[in-house]
Formats: structure tokens, C-alpha cells, sequence
């Protein structure tokens, strides 16, 4: 792409076309960068790593990179919470690739539900996106899928 100034870290604040809102983790400085190149899957709220570049064409932040990964879990205890009229769903679930257990206690509204599904219930293989250790999508697997 051309000689690379810096890069920082920064939280999505919203997305329209190619164009990310961002806010620096560290300083809360509102930033804007373009999603090109890599065409990142990006949702509000991820942590992304923005690089600063001078091309003939462009200069300015860039995605450099989403800082996340998907993974394939198993769900090992699924509770379904009520109170003050909200659903909330508490997941115990099991990361095969790092044989680790993950907790997660959300509220069913959240954007971590991307799907129309919202129930989940024990013994369902779950794809996650994890995103700087935290879990930002959860979405079911189609018995096809796995």
C-alpha cells in the first residue's frame, strides 16, 4: 500500500459503506478510517487496529486489522434468565481450540444475537467471533455447517 506512519487502537462506533467511525481505546479521539483493501466483517463496538498510510491515492487510517477470529464451540450449560421483564441467556461454552471454557451472560436484545435464533440451549455447536478476548457475535450452526 505505500510507507506505514503508526497505527492505533480504536473501538467502532458505526460503519456506513467503507467508511468506520472509530474512538481511540486510549484517548477517546473520534477517528475515521476506510475498510479497503481486506473488506474487514466488521460490527459496533469491535476493537480494530488502524494503520495511518500516504499513497498517491489515498492518505489517511485504514483497517489494518479486525482483531478477531471465529470459532466453532460447543455449548456445555445454556440458562435462560429472566428479570425485569428483559431474557437474559447465560452460556457455558466450550472452546475446542484452546480447550478452554468461555462464560457469557447476555442480555437476548444484544447485538451479539445476529440471527432471528435467540434460544440456545446445552449441546448446540455455536459459532462465536472473539474479539480482543471478548465475545462479539454468537450465531447457531446448521447440523450441515459443522
Amino acid at each position: 500500500m505505500g510507507k506505514v506512519e503508526n497505527s492505533i487502537k480504536v473501538r467502532v462506533d458505526s460503519i456506513s459503506g467503507d467508511i468506520v467511525e472509530c474512538s481511540q481505546i486510549a484517548s477517546n479521539l473520534h477517528v475515521r478510517a476506510k475498510n479497503i483493501g481486506h473488506k474487514f466483517m466488521l460490527d459496533i463496538g469491535q476493537i480494530i487496529l488502524l494503520k495511518y498510510v500516504k499513497t498517491p491515492v489515498y492518505t489517511g487510517y485504514v483497517v489494518h486489522d479486525d482483531l478477531s477470529y471465529e470459532v466453532n464451540a460447543e455449548v456445555l450449560e445454556a440458562y435462560h434468565i429472566i428479570s425485569n421483564e428483559k431474557m437474559y441467556t447465560s452460556l457455558i461454552l466450550y472452546n475446542p481450540e484452546t480447550k478452554k471454557r468461555l462464560h457469557s451472560l447476555v442480555d437476548n436484545n444484544n447485538r451479539l444475537f445476529n440471527d432471528d435464533t435467540i434460544t440456545i440451549i446445552k449441546g448446540d455447536i455455536v459459532k462465536l467471533k472473539i474479539n480482543n478476548g471478548d465475545i462479539l457475535r454468537i450465531s447457531t450452526i446448521d447440523v450441515g455447517e459443522k
